[in-house]
């Protein structure tokens, strides 16, 4: 979204973030601004739109191809693997035992 102004100020420090919404950022420009995008867990367009959004409605999460992804709340969601793979819902592995476990190991980036 671009606004067109006479002014050669910040139209970002109006007091009113640019007219963008106030969970966006305002991006002065030469003689103009833009709105950016939504704060993190905020989805929207950033000049009058930023809400929390179903990442897993709006296919903007990073589950595993082999995973759901839940809703757990305005920009909030949990990934789990699908039933006969296993790890963490980001990297799933096909489980044929059901033990819980993937037949190969996945590459995790799990840190103690």
């Amino acid at each position: 979204h671009v606004q067109s102004t006479l002014s050669t100020g910040n139209e970002c420090e109006t007091g009113n973030n640019g007219g963008c919404h106030p969970n966006s950022t305002c991006v002065n420009t030469i003689g103009s601004f833009k709105c950016g995008l939504c704060a993190a867990g905020l989805v929207g367009s950033g000049d009058t739109v930023c809400s929390g959004g179903d990442f897993c409605a709006l296919n903007l999460h990073n589950c595993h191809k082999n995973a759901l992804c839940i809703h757990k709340g305005p920009g909030v969601y949990v990934c789990k693997c699908r039933p006969q793979y296993a790890g963490d819902g980001f990297d799933c592995g096909l489980d044929t035992d059901l033990d819980g476990v993937p037949d190969i190991a996945l590459n995790c980036n799990d840190t103690v």
